[in-house]
């Protein structure tokens, strides 16, 4: 039986990389020799989540096994934190330590630390864990908080 329906296609998504976007891919590259975490925060809709993707997609597309200089890129998104709910770094980075490690971040740490501090125990607890194909990264998850780690 034909109905005479035709049902819509999804457009293919296409990804058009801006100057603003190269420039976010090279500050995070720059500065990922000195950790592998990078936080990238800001308002809504201004293309963070795109970049991300389009940045973790690029990397992961040059990784090589044989090569030491090489990495794999994991994006992840921190749900909604409400500003004003305390120190908001402190909340995303908790978020992503217990995601990811599967383990409770101990209060009396995550109290007396700084967010540098919360960061330096998460790329301590991940080094030489083989990251990029657990189940326990979140690849995407609502809202502005966003974490890029890359897996040495």
């Amino acid at each position: 039986m034909e109905s005479g329906l035709s049902l819509p296609s999804r457009a293919k998504k296409l990804t058009v990389v801006t100057d603003m976007m190269k420039e976010m891919i090279n500050r995070t590259l720059a500065v990922h020799a000195l950790s592998a975490l990078v936080m990238w925060y800001g308002q809504s809709r201004i293309g963070k989540t795109t970049t991300a993707l389009h940045m973790v997609k690029e990397i992961d597309s040059l990784f090589d096994e044989g090569n030491l200089d090489t990495f794999r890129a994991i994006h992840y998104e921190v749900g909604r934190i409400r500003s004003g709910s305390g120190n908001e770094w402190k909340r995303a980075i908790r978020s992503f330590y217990q995601e990811t490690l599967k383990s409770q971040l101990d209060e009396g740490f995550y109290t007396r630390n700084s967010p540098e501090a919360l960061a330096h125990q998460l790329v301590h607890g991940t080094s030489g864990a083989d990251v990029s194909n657990s189940s326990s990264w979140t690849k995407l998850a609502p809202f502005p908080w966003r974490l890029s780690a890359a897996s040495v």
